[in-house]
């Protein structure tokens, strides 16, 4: 077993993580849901045709419908195969749900205490309509801090100061009873305008700050342009062009050596054993 972090085969990592995207687009194509690969996948895709080399995730988003239909879907999945989210993991405390590879170990810090599928994975983000209006996209911005920050059960980490304290005043204040009804109400109102809005945004992350979200034109997400990722076609936002122009200014020039490296925090990675193994050893220490 490998017990250090830093010394795991990121290409056999990265290959992993393509197995797990092919049967998402088993189990959407069985379906006929609608995803885009976004971020560094996107940006991989087109300037690579496959992973960035020294990227190792994979990030999809989907409507927030369909999202909550293939979140039905988590029996359908084969195996090998978790469908991760608040409701099939509780302590999975996110708005976004991933696929977990089973047998495997991948241990992010922000969950290092969490009982949680801890296996190699890939995100899924749900995609919301957002106001073009100034005051009600200010106002979304802030029910998407604040749903995190409830299903979180503390102020979403990596947002400022402020955002903490009015996170902390906002757990003082709310019963805990009436957090779970908004918890609820601001689901359904996050929904509410996804097929009214001129624009689109992801509400999750670094693209949300407290009073401003990164939006995106809705026709750049509509029927997906198919792009080479890999051994695979998959399909990309409509406008690829413009959002990778908002997500990373001239995406085709690669970043200086120095930076040539992943965001991610993994704390822990063994690709041939079970994260069970190591509960309360490499993750779970604290409880």
């Amino acid at each position: 077993m490998n017990d250090n972090k830093y010394t795991y085969d990121l290409r056999r990592l990265q290959l992993m993580q393509l197995n797990i995207l092919k049967e998402l687009v088993r189990i959407c194509d069985n379906h006929g849901f609608k995803f885009y690969i976004m971020n560094g996948t996107c940006l991989g895709a087109i300037r690579h045709k496959g992973f960035i080399p020294w990227d190792d995730d994979i990030d999809v988003g989907m409507y927030a419908e369909e999202f909550d239909q293939l979140i039905k879907c988590a029996d359908e999945f084969g195996e090998d195969f978790f469908l991760q989210t608040i409701e099939t993991d509780p302590e999975f405390k996110t708005m976004i749900a991933r696929i977990r590879l089973n047998g495997t170990t991948l241990i992010e810090k922000d969950f290092i205490d969490a009982d949680i599928h801890q296996g190699v994975f890939i995100d899924i983000y749900p995609l919301f309509g957002y106001p073009g209006n100034k005051i009600k996209a200010k106002k979304r911005s802030w029910d998407s801090l604040l749903y995190r920050m409830l299903l979180l059960g503390e102020p979403p980490r990596n947002h400022g100061g402020l955002v903490k304290v009015l996170g902390r005043m906002a757990f003082t204040i709310i019963p805990r009873k009436a957090q779970q009804k908004l918890i609820g109400s601001i689901h359904k109102k996050l929904r509410s305008e996804s097929n009214h809005t001129r624009y689109v945004a992801f509400l999750y992350g670094m693209d949300v700050h407290m009073f401003s979200t990164i939006k995106y034109e809705r026709t750049w997400f509509g029927e997906p342009t198919m792009v080479q990722f890999e051994d695979l076609l998959l399909p990309a936002p409509t406008d690829y062009d413009s959002y990778l122009k908002i997500r990373y200014n001239d995406y085709m020039k690669l970043p200086p050596k120095e930076k040539q490296n992943s965001y991610h925090s993994f704390e822990f990675v063994d690709l041939d054993n079970s994260y069970l193994i190591y509960k309360g050893k490499k993750y779970m220490r604290n409880r």
